[in-house]
């Protein structure tokens, strides 16, 4: 917000909350903010964005959402108009993506595990257009559902029980929290895999593809201060992060036996070594 001439203490100030991964406190807080009179929110994910829709039609949000126009978040990508604009994060075309690039990576591989958690909005998409890429390359697929914590190890045993020989999961608040336990998995089980965030591929997963977290966060401030400065979010068109990163680990890679495709490795943000 600096660079767009906002400092905190001086002409802009930030009240932070969370659910805490608890829907039912989503109401209440949505509720709150408004009732607090902040100029505008910035909602990091489609349900928080949806249930402050719901709250007030008047407050701008600035939303982070895989499909904002599904969600009924906006009325279109190019005419908003209505009280919410912001970013779309094109998290089902990245998912077949991410299946493409692992098969291009490893292409011995025949039965996929596609890990989803049912309860996010977008990830049955996202599963959908994974096991389709899939589909497409020949390989089969093990679906596997997930909600939270309590249910990986049940998962991951579905998965071994599976003969499944790769894994990739699906975006997720959970499963973008918890890559080390994925990736030591899909190691020690000898399974190249994919994850959203360069998270994964620190923890030891073979490889990641998407959007930084930090380039959607310097977008949604272009978007936050335009209007502080005025603008309506009615008027400004939905953008997407203008660039994707791909992370590849080589460490894990050689564990794998698995020789790093050289264009992959030229294309790729950073190999990790």
């Amino acid at each position: 917000m600096a660079r767009h001439g906002f400092v905190e203490g001086r002409n802009l100030s930030f009240e932070y909350v969370s659910s805490m991964g608890d829907p039912r406190r989503l109401r209440p807080l949505a509720e709150a903010l408004v009732a607090s009179g902040v100029d505008v929110i910035f909602a990091f994910s489609t349900r928080p964005a949806a249930v402050l829709r719901e709250v007030t039609t008047t407050v701008p949000i600035v939303i982070s959402s895989a499909d904002p126009v599904g969600a009924g978040l906006v009325a279109s990508l190019a005419r908003p108009g209505g009280n919410v604009t912001g970013t779309l994060i094109p998290l089902v075309e990245l998912a077949g993506k991410r299946v493409q690039i692992l098969k291009t990576i490893a292409p011995d591989i025949r039965r996929l595990a596609v890990l989803w958690n049912p309860d996010v909005f977008t990830a049955r998409e996202q599963m959908l257009a994974a096991v389709a890429s899939a589909r497409d390359l020949g390989l089969a697929t093990e679906v596997v559902e997930i909600r939270g914590e309590a249910g990986l190890d049940a998962a991951l045993t579905r998965i071994t029980a599976s003969r499944a020989d790769a894994l990739i999961a699906m975006q997720d608040s959970y499963l973008s929290s918890a890559p080390a336990r994925l990736a030591a998995f899909a190691l020690e089980h000898r399974m190249p895999s994919s994850g959203p965030y360069r998270t994964f591929a620190d923890a030891g997963g073979l490889f990641s593809y998407g959007i930084h977290a930090e380039d959607n966060i310097d977008l949604a401030c272009e978007f936050i201060a335009k209007i502080l400065q005025g603008a309506r979010p009615a008027d400004l068109p939905v953008r997407q992060p203008e660039r994707f990163h791909l992370y590849l680990n080589a460490r894990t890679a050689r564990v794998l036996g698995i020789e790093m495709p050289r264009h992959l490795m030229v294309q790729a943000t950073e190999v990790i070594r």
